[in-house]
């Protein structure tokens, strides 16, 4: 794979807490060190969608019987904390951050403009986009392609727990196999989960590639970022 000259990291809010709480220090330093460690000799473009899931998982409010519109409105603020936190660890690293959110969310952040998020990437800052696109029913996914576009930004890279994107679950097969390259339309046929639908289709209409890699393993992310091939890299056909 090619070097890419900017990325944006889709990081789902449980990387930030544990089953058992909604922030784990552990976790957040560990998760802080790679991107620290990471950026330090990138030269690009770089920004992170952060998610909200640590703080407020739509499964479980929807047990609660409160409308799906209300519980992504929880989602999204939740967001909002999750994008403080990570973006304050990165300041505290020596990074330059900003929270940017789809939304006002008075001084706590900076809201969304296209042009000013353009010229604070261009300014060599770390945008860490909250609130989702301001509207319920869009997933994190969707946000990371959606910015991605928006803000040219060529390589989407999706944080996981596994290596990349495999035939079938390797938490259940001994024998799944990964894929190191795939075609969008290769991972359609196969109905492979990359990302949600919605997110998938847009990538490939639009010419994004999409990296899907272990976020777990140490110096991967610095990995991505040099150029080399780290898990499992979907783009249209060459």
């Amino acid at each position: 794979m090619a070097r890419s000259k900017s990325y944006l990291l889709k990081l789902s809010g449980e990387v930030l807490g544990t089953e058992n709480s909604a922030f784990s220090p552990e976790k957040i330093q560990y998760i802080t060190s790679e991107l620290s460690e990471a950026l330090r000799e990138f030269k690009g473009r770089f920004a992170i969608v952060i998610g909200g899931g640590n703080i407020a998982r739509g499964r479980e409010l929807g047990m609660l019987k409160i409308p799906r519109v209300r519980t992504d409105h929880m989602g999204m603020l939740a967001t909002c904390i999750n994008g403080i936190l990570l973006s304050e660890k990165l300041i505290s690293s020596g990074v330059k951050s900003r929270v940017v959110s789809a939304l006002p969310c008075g001084n706590f952040t900076d809201t969304y403009s296209r042009n000013e998020a353009q010229r604070w990437l261009e300014d060599g800052d770390v945008l860490v986009f909250v609130m989702g696109t301001g509207n319920p029913f869009f997933s994190t996914d969707t946000v990371s392609v959606l910015r991605a576009i928006e803000l040219e930004i060529d390589t989407v890279l999706k944080a996981t727990k596994v290596d990349g994107v495999y035939d079938k679950d390797p938490a259940k097969y001994s024998d799944a196999k990964m894929y190191k390259e795939l075609t969008f339309q290769e991972a359609i046929q196969k109905d492979l989960k990359v990302m949600d639908t919605e997110a998938f289709l847009l990538a490939r209409d639009y010419g994004l590639k999409i990296m899907v890699f272990n976020a777990l393993k140490k110096g991967n992310l610095k990995r991505v970022l040099s150029g080399e091939k780290v898990g499992t890299l979907v783009r249209n056909a060459l």
